[in-house]
């Protein structure tokens, strides 16, 4: 998923409208209400949202077909305690790239829209990744 949304090729820098801004920035901060309120069902849903946004300002059909395919296939549930792994700091700096991520899409920065989403969920992956390891270890020290 992060090498579709980081791709120079789907970036939405150039096709993305002012109104299609204003909605994933007001879904930015409907999500930080969720943070604030520690509401992580609700911060994953609009997370999502925020991240399907993105993906159908890029115009790319091919990889609108893709990341729906992929997104289709992927455990929502799943991913929710990825979030809290390293002792909560993740969300928090999830919260942190996603005000990155609207910055460039305010200013329309397309190289540095796919550096910074590469970044970020690269970073999703390493804390899911951190988050099943401890899992599976909880899981083994009790049986």
């Amino acid at each position: 998923m992060g090498g579709l949304e980081a791709s120079p090729g789907a970036s939405p820098a150039k096709n993305i409208t002012d109104a299609e801004i204003a909605e994933i920035e007001r879904l930015h901060y409907e999500m930080y209400g969720f943070y604030l309120h520690r509401d992580m069902h609700g911060y994953f849903r609009v997370n999502q949202l925020i991240h399907q946004k993105i993906v159908e300002a890029s115009r790319n059909a091919a990889l609108l077909s893709t990341y729906a395919n992929l997104a289709g296939r992927s455990s929502p549930g799943s991913l929710l305690p990825a979030n809290f792994a390293r002792k909560r700091e993740r969300w928090g700096e999830a919260m942190r790239e996603h005000e990155t991520i609207l910055d460039a899409l305010r200013r329309r920065a397309g190289s540095e829209l796919s550096d910074i989403l590469f970044v970020h969920l690269r970073n999703k992956r390493t804390a899911a990744v951190e988050h099943l390891k401890e899992s599976a270890s909880a899981s083994s020290e009790q049986v």
